[in-house]
């Protein structure tokens, strides 16, 4: 079970990098409904939450509830399992490599503005949910080289409202500006952690 989630976890990790990492980016906190479809046919529904650098995302994912918490500034992920109470603390050198452009600032009309390794070409506009968005094709150069993420952002908000990677799909709706309690970005009181060194090593010996 705990085998599971990590698995869970990481493939949402792969996919999400290269669209979360665009919204922290964004010059105020917000919350959305979020939907992940995955290449191997498996989805999830939740919740995203961000501000400052920080984000914390609630999915369903066959039939559990998972909740990741990234903090850029750290450089550190949180993985809870709220049913059983425990977390696992991941580096950022310990997550699968991202896909996605990096925590800065950045002009929404050119998003490789401030990126030396990824270059963007402008595909057109396209409304998603309602939101007139501009399509970008964002593709990797030197260490990303091969990476590539179709982004959809908002021209109100800024907010890259959809995304497409070869690993699968992420969209947001019903996207609520404003402050974001600084408490879904802590592990609850309570929580045991669990070694996640030890947990990885086994799950290589197992395969």
């Amino acid at each position: 079970m705990i085998r599971r989630f990590a698995g869970c976890c990481i493939a949402l990790g792969l996919i999400l990098s290269g669209a979360v990492s665009l919204q922290a980016q964004m010059p105020g906190p917000f919350s959305a409904d979020m939907k992940v479809e995955m290449e191997n046919g498996m989805s999830s529904a939740g919740k995203l939450y961000f501000s400052d650098k920080k984000v914390r995302m609630e999915m369903n994912t066959m039939g559990r509830q998972n909740v990741v918490i990234r903090d850029e500034s750290s450089k550190v992920t949180y993985m809870l399992m709220p049913q059983q109470r425990m977390y696992m603390e991941m580096p950022a050198g310990a997550m699968p490599q991202r896909r996605g452009a990096d925590w800065q600032a950045y002009d929404a009309s050119n998003p490789c503005a401030m990126m030396t390794d990824m270059t963007c070409q402008k595909l057109g506009t396209e409304t998603v949910d309602g939101n007139l968005c501009t399509k970008w094709q964002l593709t990797g150069t030197g260490e990303r080289a091969g990476t590539k993420v179709t982004v959809w952002i908002d021209q109100k908000t800024g907010i890259p409202i959809k995304s497409q990677t070869p690993r699968g799909s992420m969209e947001l709706t019903n996207i609520q500006q404003g402050p974001q309690s600084a408490s879904l970005f802590e592990v609850p009181a309570g929580y045991q952690k669990m070694d996640m060194g030890n947990m990885m090593q086994n799950m290589q010996r197992q395969h």
